[in-house]
């Protein structure tokens, strides 16, 4: 993982095979966030599942080998 910040804004490069989570939580613990918003890089995962509500308590999960 690489990660830089410019502005209040951090950059944040995952490498091949590099669980998600554990490099996004390392990235911000590295440059002090306490709150984050995911913008863009979801077509770089493999094999993980994403999930939606379509009412309260309705949540349908799918899969992306």
């Amino acid at each position: 993982m690489e990660s830089a910040e410019e502005n209040g804004v951090v950059f944040v490069r995952l490498f091949p095979g590099e669980d998600f989570f554990a490099a996004l939580e390392e990235a911000c613990r590295k440059h002090d966030a306490k709150t984050a918003v995911f913008l863009s890089g979801v077509g770089q995962l493999r094999d993980f599942t994403l999930g939606f509500f379509r009412k309260k308590g309705d949540y349908v999960p799918q899969a992306f080998p």
